[in-house]
């Protein structure tokens, strides 16, 4: 799974991949409810994935953390 993640500019991306192995390719699986980059993710015993912090808005020299956290249960 990839979530997240840099774009252009420095704001963070809600999108979300799976990996597909018998295709060898990635597969969109939905979006988290917040933009973030620079998160942590744990996967859960359920299959869910645990996201919290990172960054959402990169305002330079002083970019602020997200201090969230939210369940992401890939489709």
């Amino acid at each position: 799974m990839i979530a997240g993640g840099q774009v252009t500019g420095g704001d963070g991306s809600a999108g979300a991949e799976l990996y597909v192995p018998a295709s060898g390719t990635f597969e969109f699986a939905g979006e988290m409810t917040t933009d973030r980059h620079s998160h942590t993710a744990t996967p859960l015993p359920d299959d869910t994935v645990l996201i919290t912090g990172g960054y959402s808005v990169w305002s330079w020299p002083n970019p602020q953390p997200t201090s969230s956290a939210e369940v992401y249960k890939p489709r």
